[in-house]
């Protein structure tokens, strides 16, 4: 039974880090984490209307967002967000099937960033 539990919780300590993160933390987990990356996942339409400082954008709906995202390095922290957190979290999924480790999603995308009255840019 110890055993049971021992490897239990090595393989648990193996699998991708992802974490769904309110604002705010979010916004903190951007501050201190050393090569992070804020991937904005919404469309140009989207984006035009403003984006988190710093973010960059690879468009969920495009047709070679795998393709995109997969170009990426692999050893880069990412904080994941869109719209009402819906594509990011698809977006997460597919990162993961690519090989990608430290995943961060923004709970309620940007809509819930805006409603903390946090910062966006354009």
């Amino acid at each position: 039974m110890m055993k049971s539990a021992i490897l239990f919780f090595m393989l648990v300590a193996c699998v991708q880090e992802t974490t769904t993160l309110a604002p705010k933390d979010f916004q903190k987990k951007a501050a201190e984490t050393k090569d992070v990356v804020i991937l904005d996942v919404r469309t140009k339409e989207e984006v035009d209307q403003g984006v988190i400082p710093g973010a960059i954008n690879v468009d969920f709906k495009s047709e070679n967002f795998q393709e995109q995202i997969s170009k990426l390095d692999k050893n880069k922290t990412y904080l994941l967000y869109c719209k009402g957190g819906v594509r990011s979290s698809k977006s997460v999924d597919i990162m993961k099937s690519l090989g990608f480790k430290k995943l961060y999603d923004l709970e309620g995308g940007i809509d819930a960033w805006r409603e903390e009255g946090l910062k966006t840019t354009k």
